[in-house]
């Protein structure tokens, strides 16, 4: 693993001491693990790495990519945080739900760094889960996406909760539309 991280590019965050091993504590093979990922010559060739090491010592899959992702919106590395997701996403193993808690945790990261709502909402589009996807968009405030979801979904409980939401943020265009589409969808 050493001899791979000879040539690529490792963050100086992480320069600063030795380099973590697969020999050393849980903490070390987790920081490897997101070494590996962070530093390959590109996200998908260093995520292949970091799975391996993943997989090999069964290390806590929503912490280690969790924190990868963080590393990579700290960086405002957004494209290769779509790409880190896609791999994970295409990866052969049932680690979805893992891939959506750590997206979720992240989105409270990106309302502090103030990433723009074009950055947040393609975020919560990498989300699997289109419940998630309407509780983000939700809690980020992004309720004409809310809505959209919810009417995919043909969720009457999730529209009233956008139309009470829009009218204490004085929404009037969406109180509106949310009002035509329940008195359309009632039962």
């Amino acid at each position: 693993v050493v001899r791979l991280l000879v040539g690529w590019a490792v963050p100086s965050t992480y320069n600063k001491k030795p380099l973590p091993t697969v020999f050393g504590s849980l903490n070390e093979k987790i920081n490897l693990a997101i070494i590996l990922s962070i530093s390959g010559p590109s996200i998908n060739v260093g995520y292949q790495e970091c799975n391996r090491v993943i997989q090999q010592f069964q290390l806590p899959y929503v912490i280690v990519i969790g924190e990868i992702m963080k590393y990579l919106v700290n960086e405002s590395r957004f494209d290769d945080l779509t790409k880190l997701v896609q791999c994970a996403n295409n990866s052969g193993l049932d680690i979805k739900d893992a891939v959506d808690e750590s997206i979720a945790n992240l989105l409270d990261l990106m309302i502090k760094r103030k990433c723009s709502p074009n950055q947040i909402r393609n975020a919560i589009k990498l989300l699997n889960s289109e419940e998630r996807q309407y509780y983000a968009y939700m809690h980020c405030s992004l309720l004409t996406e809310a809505y959209m979801v919810a009417v995919k979904r043909v969720n009457a409980a999730w529209v009233s909760g956008i139309r009470s939401v829009a009218l204490v943020k004085q929404q009037e265009k969406l109180v509106t539309i949310c009002n035509r589409w329940l008195q359309e969808n009632q039962p």
